[in-house]
């Protein structure tokens, strides 16, 4: 079953809300010296968080994997099969196409962040997320601990997000156990991808 899509979105309005603090704080703070220290801060943040925040980035990241998952602006493809756990990252191929898949995602948010599109803050702050899930995955002797804490954290501000969208994409890797709420209904894909027009 393809992971979980959305139905979504009037663009809320980040002034003022506790999603642009993080989102600032994650694309524009401190560059982290290793991926390890990068995901232990943002775990950090996402820990201390309220719910409400939570909810936000919850449908900021469903918005950003549904823009992956259909947009011609990445040369590779979505890696669904190891998010969703349906296949184990094993092979040194395989973690090198995620390592590459995350290089292009580096450069995708920088993109995005300087685009005018309505969506554009909501998909950066999502592809954060999902670069933190990816390497996860990726590197499961290392961070899949720490992969499955960052969504346990995450998945609080599921109640809330059901306020704001149908359905959301959740790593069933990372969050094994995680069932929709009653009366969800999952897509196959994407319900409305985001309109970012970006430059070739």
């Amino acid at each position: 079953m393809k992971i979980v899509m959305i139905m979504f979105l009037e663009p809320w309005g980040l002034k003022g809300l506790g999603m642009a603090g993080l989102i600032k704080r994650a694309l524009i703070g401190r560059r982290a010296k290793s991926p390890a220290d990068s995901l232990n801060r943002f775990a950090a943040q996402i820990r201390n968080t309220s719910e409400e925040h939570c909810a936000e980035i919850l449908v900021a990241t469903s918005l950003a994997a549904g823009w992956l998952q259909v947009t011609t602006a990445t040369k590779l493809q979505f890696p669904e099969v190891f998010l969703s756990g349906r296949r184990l990252v094993t092979f040194p191929e395989e973690r090198n196409f995620l390592s590459l898949y995350i290089d292009e995602i580096k450069v995708l948010k920088e993109v995005v962040k300087s685009s005018q599109a309505a969506d554009a803050a909501q998909v950066a702050g999502g592809l954060v997320v999902l670069i933190h899930s990816i390497r996860c995955v990726q590197d499961r002797a290392q961070f899949l601990i720490a992969g499955r804490a960052l969504w346990q954290d995450l998945l609080r501000g599921q109640s809330i997000a059901s306020e704001m969208t149908d359905a959301l994409f959740v790593p069933r890797m990372l969050a094994p156990s995680w069932e929709p709420l009653p009366g969800w209904q999952l897509a196959q894909r994407p319900l409305r991808a985001p309109e970012l027009q970006l430059d070739s």
